[in-house]
């Protein structure tokens, strides 16, 4: 815009001293007087000075002109350059935009299985914790069951060797005490194989004759040493692993 309005004032000022050396030429051929003619030159050689000086002055104003003209222009080239920048970063905004978004839908979808697996590990816990609780209660059954058995085979016991002596004190023995011994040797029987099941045992055996913990160990076992298994396996008998006695019903550990 600048540099337009300089080009015109400059036509225009050499317009006007074109028109006024025509003007003077023609005045003087049709006005020979002197004095006016030599006004005229005067005026016309300062009406040049005055052109002149705006000519030098249009000049300076070019130049003045002519650095804002190469700052706007260099800020033109930086505005444009800055205008590529921002287009490469909208389309790579749109581009992490666009892979965002796609993460998002995984991670959703992601979320939505591990809740799922989560909701179904609940399940089975829940499921577990029941059986366990079950399972505690059956253990607790079977602990009471087992000190019962054990209390019973105890008595059982108790008895079983009290009607042995009785009937070694007797000369001979009636229907009526073989019955019982009989019903008691096999009550013992019964007590101990539960006491068996119950720890889970290999089973029981009945004392003969000779028996003694080294010699059933090593039946069993092949190992007399262990005895002191069978021993810790029916502490709830005898206390003493030498008072073990004929026809005595014991537990047979793994």
């Amino acid at each position: 815009m600048e540099e337009r309005t300089a080009r015109i004032v400059r036509n225009l000022l050499t317009g006007v001293i074109a028109a006024a050396a025509a003007g003077v030429l023609t005045y003087a051929l049709v006005a020979p007087d002197r004095d006016e003619l030599a006004r005229l030159v005067v005026e016309r050689d300062a009406f040049v000075t005055e052109v002149s000086a705006l000519t030098g002055k249009v000049g300076a104003l070019e130049r003045e002109i002519e650095v804002p003209r190469k700052a706007s222009e260099k800020l033109s080239a930086e505005i444009e350059q800055l205008r590529a920048t921002l287009a490469d970063k909208d389309k790579a905004l749109a581009a992490v935009t666009r892979e965002r978004g796609t993460l998002a839908g995984k991670l959703a979808a992601e979320a939505q299985e591990l809740r799922a697996a989560l909701a179904e590990k609940d399940k089975m816990l829940a499921a577990v914790r029941r059986e366990r609780e079950a399972l505690a209660g059956k253990a607790a059954a079977a602990a009471e069951g087992l000190d019962e058995a054990r209390a019973r085979a105890a008595g059982l016991t108790r008895d079983y060797e009290a009607l042995l002596k009785e009937r070694k004190r007797l000369a001979s023995a009636d229907a009526s005490h073989r019955a019982e011994l009989e019903r008691v040797r096999a009550s013992l029987e019964a007590a101990q194989s539960e006491v068996a099941r119950l720890t889970g045992a290999r089973g029981i055996y009945t004392v003969q004759n000779g028996d003694h913990l080294s010699k059933i160990a090593a039946f069993f076992y092949r190992d007399g040493q262990r005895w002191n298994d069978i021993f810790r396996a029916n502490a709830f008998l005898v206390s003493d692993p030498d008072l073990i006695f004929p026809s005595m019903v014991l537990i047979v550990p793994q």
